[in-house]
């Protein structure tokens, strides 16, 4: 018997790659060329993901300035919640519940997702409009041995 997708989702998992691609063609890499990353993914049905970009700039004092709230903020995104997969459609949602970004807290963040044998996985937005152009997300995460 072959084992259902979620279940072969459970894991800890490193991110490899992080990037959206645009309608016009160009590639952006919001957390620089070499993200970081971990994705937690537990047996009774939750998510956590975090990215960030692997050259953070450390504040200048111990309480940061605006420019460096912003900038840590730009460069660190963090959700969680339940998830479920949708099998037949290859679709993974999860219903946030907490997130950097407020938006998302009660939301669902949809990905599209390609499972390479156990070890391996590609998961896409959905298409996202952002300053007039189409963007698609595409994060690659790899198992934690």
């Amino acid at each position: 018997m072959t084992k259902a997708i979620k279940d072969r989702m459970i894991g800890v998992w490193e991110l490899v790659e992080a990037k959206f691609e645009t309608s016009d063609g160009s590639v952006i890499e919001p957390y620089g060329p070499s993200p970081l990353g971990l994705g937690i993914i537990t047996e009774n049905g939750y998510l956590s993901a975090q990215i960030m970009r692997a050259e953070r700039t450390k504040f200048a004092g111990n309480m940061p300035t605006q420019e460096e709230k912003q900038k840590a903020y730009d460069d660190y995104l963090a959700y969680y919640g339940r998830f479920s997969i949708d099998e037949e459609k290859g679709i993974m949602t999860t219903l946030v519940e907490g997130a950097t970004n407020a938006n998302w807290v009660g939301d669902k963040q949809v990905r599209y997702y390609e499972l390479k044998g156990d070890n391996y996985v590609i998961l896409q937005t959905p298409p996202l409009k952002r300053a007039g152009l189409e963007l698609v997300g595409t994060l690659a995460w790899k198992r934690c041995q």
